[in-house]
């Protein structure tokens, strides 16, 4: 087997942040808030602002959370802090490359397939 370290950088990364599995149902219309809040909870702690969310959803996908309301975050009434709503996802997802794709200026896209 042919050692490549494009190949090691992206499971490495999958290995890393395992909170891309709430994302694996994405459609044509892009990530839904729900997805979008559950992505930030696995990389926050529980009970941040608003704009802690955002700087993690705009980093990662150019946009903000819309609705905190939803089924993955709410907002804390007294504090105006966002915190999960008591979900869990199943991290046994495996990625496996089914190609490796040349990569354009930023933008950094390539295929795999997904083992649940």
């Amino acid at each position: 087997m042919v050692f490549n370290k494009k190949l090691e950088y992206y499971y490495d990364y999958f290995r890393n942040n395992n909170q891309i599995v709430v994302l694996l149902g994405y459609n044509e219309n892009g990530f839904s808030d729900d997805q979008l809040a559950a992505f930030a909870i696995l990389s926050l702690d529980n009970g941040n602002s608003k704009e802690d969310y955002h700087a993690i959803t705009e980093k990662y996908f150019s946009r903000k959370i819309i609705n905190f309301n939803n089924s993955r975050s709410e907002i804390i009434p007294v504090t105006n802090m966002v915190r999960g709503t008591g979900w869990s996802y199943n991290s046994n997802v495996f990625l496996i490359l089914k190609n490796l794709l040349e990569e354009e200026g930023i933008l950094k896209r390539q295929n795999f397939m997904c083992l649940i």
